[in-house]
């Protein structure tokens, strides 16, 4: 039997939640190859963590659209993409890609 936790119960913030489900999404459309609607979970990722002040959403979802421009052979908006991120969180990129 699968126990159902009720959402108030999860110990993250709805709106941290929101952006990096959205991100996940994008990350698994771009393994597909669905760029497009990777590109469109990425923005909404991005509106959202912008809204919120939430930078590792910001950048993470920067990082996918960059990926995404990368895929579609753009990569004068990929390297805009990836230096914004980076100029958000530098601290978590430097981390993250160690």
């Amino acid at each position: 039997m699968v126990k159902i936790i009720p959402e108030k119960d999860i110990n993250i913030p709805k709106i941290k939640h929101k952006t990096a489900l959205q991100i996940e999404i994008g990350n698994k459309l771009l393994e597909r190859n669905e760029y497009q609607n990777a590109e469109m979970n990425f923005k909404h990722a991005l509106a959202d963590a912008k809204e919120n002040k939430n930078d590792i959403g910001m950048c993470e979802a920067l990082i996918g659209l960059g990926k995404v421009y990368q895929a579609r052979n753009q990569p004068n908006k990929a390297k805009m993409m990836f230096s914004e991120a980076k100029s958000i969180a530098p601290d978590y990129l430097n981390s993250k890609f160690k």
